[in-house]
């Protein structure tokens, strides 16, 4: 995989709720596979996206690349307020829920971006923005954070 350039964005949408508050909205949703897959099959609301962008720092092109679609599609599923399928909704609750892990073990979202950012040993020297893609690339970058948590990093 070659490297990729993903954008953090320059300022954070406006937001009423602070990070824990957001983040303790979605803490259902993300506290087991099962939980995933029947709060992705309902769909999320279109909102959500923007509370990615927010919790991640990313731009609104890193997460339409995340989603598989465009910056005006997802611009799109904001103005119409739309229910995302459930394979985008489920993309969305794994990334939250990874922002949410990555950021207790870096200490912030910013160097848990860097990190994201630069070759991880424990991965094979791949990007982990690289392994963002796909549902099984979420998951090695969430077990790489288990590990790197434990202390167990090669």
């Amino acid at each position: 995989m070659g490297v990729k350039k993903y954008k953090i964005s320059e300022q954070p949408p406006a937001q009423l709720r602070e990070p824990v508050a957001l983040y303790n909205s979605y803490h259902a949703d993300f506290q087991s596979p099962l939980a995933i897959a029947m709060k992705a099959a309902m769909g999320l609301r279109s909102r959500a996206l923007n509370d990615l962008e927010f919790l991640s720092g990313l731009s609104k092109q890193a997460v339409a690349r995340f989603l598989h679609v465009t910056s005006r599609s997802l611009n799109r599923y904001l103005e119409e307020d739309r229910v995302l399928d459930a394979a985008k909704s489920e993309t969305l609750l794994k990334l939250i829920a990874l922002y949410r892990k990555g950021t207790d073990v870096f200490g912030s979202k910013e160097t848990f971006n860097q990190w994201l950012g630069a070759p991880a040993m424990g991965i094979g020297n791949l990007i982990p923005f690289d392994l963002m893609e796909t549902s099984s690339g979420i998951d090695i970058i969430d077990e790489e954070l288990d590990r790197i948590a434990f202390g167990d990093v090669l």
